[in-house]
């Protein structure tokens, strides 16, 4: 009899979508489950925000009566969005300002002390992160020694991560109370350039495994013996660059 199944649940709260959609299927030799999901979840500002694409497959297959086969994969993509100033800063400063300082004057401008040009003006800090994860498995029972099993598998998992980010100066306004005059302060006139910093790394990791594993039950005992054999290879890159005093503010 063949049993399928296939669910998919939908969840929304506030600020948050998601979904995961799933498929189990059993039969006489064959197994195997596929799951794929999504997540996107806004920020407290919305400058920020964050989105993640999943996906799992398992298979598992019996040939005969003595050998069986398996592959299992995952990945997650994941996308982060923040503004240019971090929200350590952001937040550091929103508990430092006094309640009685301005935010926005009366002429419409934003003051010093406001964490307007902070969210939304200051430039962005953008991460992609990839990561993916396999494994491929042969197990032999070997005929006429019970007990005795060959397990051969290998595994291959891989990372890919970029992060960008530009700092922007802004304009900001003061106000001179005495003259009741409004003075408006350049990023040009303060000295203030932007930058820009980019990072990225990426890499695999290889393993390889042959596994000779014995198991054997005489009367009230067990006896039990497993020989392993593991190699690995990796190999990982990586690259940071910036740069500041950069003339305009659009990268």
């Amino acid at each position: 009899d063949v049993n399928k199944r296939l669910l998919i649940p939908f969840y929304w709260r506030g600020d948050v979508v998601g979904f995961t959609g799933r498929l189990f299927e059993p039969l006489e030799k064959v197994k195997y489950f596929t799951s794929l999901g999504y997540l996107k979840q806004e920020g407290t500002y919305k400058t920020t925000g964050y989105e993640k694409y999943n996906f799992r497959s398992n298979l598992d297959v019996e040939i005969n009566n003595y050998i069986d086969f398996s592959a299992d994969f995952s990945g997650i993509y994941e996308d982060f969005n923040r503004a240019g100033t971090s929200s350590t800063t952001i937040f550091s400063n929103l508990m430092r300002t006094a309640p009685t300082e301005v935010n926005r004057y009366s002429n419409g401008a934003y003051s010093e002390k406001s964490l307007y040009q902070e969210i939304n003006n200051s430039g962005y800090n953008n991460s992609k992160n990839f990561t993916f994860q396999s494994k491929i498995a042969l197990t032999i029972k070997v005929p006429f020694v019970d007990g005795l099993t060959l397990i051969s598998q290998v595994g291959y998992d891989r990372i890919a991560n970029r992060q960008k980010q530009h700092t922007t100066p802004f304009t900001y306004t003061q106000f001179n109370p005495t003259s009741g005059e409004f003075t408006e302060s350049t990023p040009a006139g303060r000295g203030d350039t932007a930058s820009l910093t980019e990072n990225s790394n990426q890499g695999f990791l290889r393993t390889l495994e042959q596994i000779i594993d014995y198991k054997k039950t005489i009367g009230d005992h067990k006896i039990g013996a497993k020989l392993i054999y593991s190699r690995t290879e990796s190999k990982y890159d990586f690259l940071s660059a910036g740069r500041s005093n950069l003339i305009g503010n659009s990268v």
